[in-house]
């Protein structure tokens, strides 16, 4: 029992003009999932966006003995929105796979990286009257982290050398820059918060990057959309109004490269220093706004476990409620020593406003304040890079055993 495709499997990518289907041999996925020891046999297979299924029709190239199996409930198949959380690609799921082409609902397994994909599928399976298909919780970035890591430390003999790292966090020092903020992809949360990071005066208290990108979203380019969503909040829109001036003219932020077109998702010696020279990181997840149009949800990346695994203590710019999937897993994070409460707000401006009270708070600590809180979050990354290291499953079924 096991995959069927042991050959290899094929991801389809459908962002803006490339329409690919590429076949992909085993990658690190493979043994994140013991693919070859399930207990049914089922065929792989990844995909990008919402109308993956559309552009590249299953029957196109999924052998029809196999298809044959799945629609008579002989095997099943399996398919992960692979490095991605939307949402959206549900609804792409049952229109394409389950209503158009008859799969029964019950034989597909999808994998995401989303948390609350289960809550989606369960709307739209009401919605048309189809069963759920089945959902599980894929934390591969966790995994390819925690496998960096590894391979860092010197501690997966298999894998080919690299530099040694040379982290040392939470030194109890003098801390020019307080906080370390990576921002690459301009999604509307990011540059929303690097302009109230200016408005509140601490921007320049930290290592920010925010340039041109894959996107090459720029300032002049980005500001009436940054603008206009936050007419929601009548505060945040005054306080960007008030500076739009300076915020429009900042300069390309930078901090170890000006490439921000390459994804730099793995574990990087380069960076240690960053973080060995700041006490918090303020981490700008990919999913932020709550509602379907921003790709809503709660998805836990390589940005947060990066923090992790770089033994820092972090602010998380994210979806409301974050923190307690960080707890699911076994991780601890950082009350009292930060104040935690913004991850209970449900507004999304609001959430934004308490986070810059938060960091302001953290960058403006007096040194016998400061001590405690590099001497107490030191004993919290010390707890949560055990857990990382000896963690066994990065696997979790939502709605069926």
């Amino acid at each position: 029992m096991g995959i069927l495709n042991t050959d290899g499997y094929y991801t389809i990518s459908t962002y803006g003009n490339n329409k690919d289907l590429i076949f992909n041999y085993q990658s690190m996925v493979h043994h994140m999932r013991d693919m070859n020891t399930s207990e049914y046999d089922f065929y792989y297979l990844e995909f990008k966006l919402k109308d993956s299924f559309d552009v590249h029709p299953l029957h196109t190239f999924v052998p029809k003995e196999i298809l044959d199996k799945i629609y008579n409930k002989e095997a099943f198949l399996m398919i992960a929105n692979f490095h991605e959380g939307f949402l959206q690609v549900v609804e792409g799921i049952y229109n394409s796979l389950v209503i158009r082409d008859k799969i029964p609902a019950e034989q597909i397994i999808f994998g995401s990286g989303n948390y609350d994909i289960l809550a989606e599928v369960q709307r739209i399976s009401k919605e048309t009257g189809y069963p759920e298909i089945r959902v599980e919780w894929w934390l591969e970035l966790e995994y390819c982290q925690r496998e960096r890591k590894k391979i860092m430390i010197g501690s997966n003999p298999t894998a080919p050398p690299c530099q040694p790292s040379t982290l040392n966090t939470l030194q109890i020092k003098h801390y020019e820059k307080k906080y370390l903020n990576f921002n690459r992809r301009w999604r509307l949360h990011r540059p929303t918060m690097v302009a109230l990071l200016y408005c509140h005066n601490i921007l320049k208290q930290g290592y920010v990057s925010l340039g041109d990108s894959d996107m090459s979203d720029q300032w002049k380019d980005y500001w009436w959309y940054i603008i206009s969503e936050a007419k929601a909040h009548p505060k945040v829109h005054r306080l960007l109004s008030q500076n739009e001036k300076e915020i429009c003219n900042l300069p390309r932020l930078y901090i170890d490269t000006e490439d921000l077109v390459t994804n730099r998702a793995w574990l990087d010696n380069d960076t240690d220093w960053l973080y060995n020279d700041t006490y918090f990181s303020l981490v700008s997840e990919t999913m932020y706004f709550q509602d379907r149009k921003h790709d809503g949800g709660r998805y836990l990346t390589e940005k947060v476990f990066k923090a992790i695994t770089c033994e820092h203590p972090f602010v998380l710019v994210s979806n409301p409620k974050s923190l307690p999937l960080l707890h699911m897993l076994g991780y601890k994070t950082f009350s009292p020593w930060i104040d935690e409460s913004y991850d209970e707000e449900m507004d999304d401006y609001e959430r934004m406003l308490k986070i810059c009270k938060e960091v302001k708070r953290l960058c403006n600590l007096k040194p016998v304040d400061l001590k405690k809180f590099l001497i107490n979050c030191k004993h919290i990354v010390n707890h949560n890079i055990e857990v990382l290291m000896n963690k066994k499953n990065f696997v979790y079924k939502m709605n069926y055993k």
